[in-house]
């Protein structure tokens, strides 16, 4: 009576894990989203700039075939620019005056002093709205004075997403490479008030230099549906069948 048993369960289990391991992927049909990276440029600024390549910049288009395995039904749904590193750096000029600033205060003004660069790239969307990047922070060494005087620049960050921008219709980014034609800076004080700054001086131009260095690239947003893994879940399924015959047995 027991052989029996065990044997009638054992022929049993095979087909029950082989529907377990069918089931799998009709649970994962739910749209997922994947990013793909371009290659990296380089760009540097000067000041409260705008930048006009003299060549447009040109990144890879979407492309579908360099898709992870199972990644299927792949649809372009947006863009990000990507900025793995970025400094600030540079000389920037202080002046504070304490006769206009209410309340007064008394110069020289200490440093460091706070200060943020904001840039922004050309969209890849024809007469679409310049993309901007979260703010970097930076300082001026300081202090500021009742004359202009010279302070340098620092500051970095890494590893910087825009917002999503969304693409409609998706279908003239896939395979076909896009176009940038600039990148601009706008630099910022953020200290107390009172300080007047210039970042790129007109009179002392080499001396004035507020620069942002950095690197960006593209990085895709798409939907998929992610694909069936059938030797993967009939796998799984045959091995916790085999441990739970050998239960059986073992009881038996």
């Amino acid at each position: 009576m027991h052989s029996k048993f065990a044997s009638t369960a054992k022929l049993g289990l095979l087909p029950a894990a082989l529907g377990i391991s069918l089931m799998l992927p009709s649970q994962a049909q739910a749209l997922s989203l994947g990013y793909q990276l371009t290659p990296v440029q380089t760009f540097q600024t000067f000041g409260n700039d705008t930048t006009t390549p003299s060549l447009p910049i040109t990144f890879p288009g979407f492309n579908t075939s360099a898709l992870p395995p199972g990644h299927l039904s792949a649809t372009l749904v947006g863009y990000q620019y990507y900025i793995p590193s970025v400094t600030l750096s540079g000389v920037s000029r202080l002046v504070c005056d304490d006769f206009t600033t209410i309340p007064p205060f008394s110069c020289p003004l200490p440093g460091p002093l706070p200060t943020t660069a904001t840039l922004s790239f050309d969209s890849i969307v024809p007469g679409g709205s310049a993309v901007a990047i979260p703010a970097i922070s930076g300082s001026v060494a300081g202090p500021a004075t009742t004359t202009y005087t010279f302070n340098a620049i620092t500051g970095s960050a890494s590893n910087i997403f825009t917002t999503t921008t969304a693409l409609f219709p998706p279908g003239p980014y896939t395979n076909t490479p896009v176009s940038l034609d600039f990148y601009k800076t706008a630099w910022a004080y953020t200290g107390p008030s009172g300080v007047s700054t210039q970042f790129l001086g007109t009179a002392f131009p080499l001396n004035t230099r507020a620069i942002v260095t950095g690197q960006f690239g593209i990085r895709y947003v798409y939907s998929y549906v992610p694909g069936p893994l059938p030797l993967l879940g009939a796998g799984a399924a045959f091995g916790w069948s085999r441990k739970l015959r050998r239960r059986i047995t073992q009881t038996v």
